[in-house]
């Protein structure tokens, strides 16, 4: 008689995924919703960054620390949501370089990533995605560690280089779901 083949269901649990803790599993989690970008007064700026980390997710530590040990963030989903009927146009991206606030000379670089500023028919809704490619970017972080910003999602809109209302006006709404896989059970 033969044994099992190689690659058959005659494996044990030590050869399996599972063992020692390096179980992994992908979930989608939803960040809180930034509440509206606005333009300021006279110059119709919105220049702003959000670094994408496990801390915008509500109770993220508390919630999975103590079911798993770690954690890395594969992908950003980003969706805007236009909030007013104003004018102009709004730049967004993602950065894996910087995570400061944009400046207009950034802004006129990305001129693939531009939305007009209206709710009105057409309503204005963007969504892109960032996912994970550089080794640095999918290394695993302990679960209590929140602070990694892989990249950021920034948005910036003027009213000189983009016709932005030069007045106080809500243009978007901005949220975040996170792809993050989270490697090995707590035993307890």
């Amino acid at each position: 008689m033969r044994g099992p083949r190689r690659g058959a269901i005659g494996k044990t649990l030590s050869d399996g995924p599972a063992y020692a803790g390096q179980y992994s599993t992908v979930m989608t989690l939803p960040a809180q919703p930034v509440g509206a970008v606005s333009t300021t007064v006279t110059t119709g700026v919105v220049a702003v960054a959000y670094g994408c980390d496990a801390g915008l997710i509500t109770g993220f530590a508390t919630r999975f620390g103590s079911t798993f040990d770690e954690y890395r963030i594969l992908g950003v989903d980003a969706e805007a949501l236009a909030v007013s009927p104003s004018t102009g146009a709004t730049v967004m991206w993602f950065d894996e370089k910087d995570d400061n606030n944009p400046t207009a000379n950034a802004s006129l670089e990305r001129t693939a990533s531009v939305v007009l500023n209206t709710n009105t028919q057409p309503k204005s809704r963007i969504t892109r995605s960032w996912r994970a490619r550089d080794l640095l970017d999918l290394q695993y972080t302990p679960i209590g560690t929140t602070n990694v910003v892989p990249v950021a999602f920034k948005i910036y809109t003027d009213n000189v280089n983009w016709g932005a209302p030069i007045t106080v006006t809500p243009l978007w709404i901005i949220r975040l779901k996170f792809h993050i896989e989270f490697r090995g059970i707590k035993s307890t």
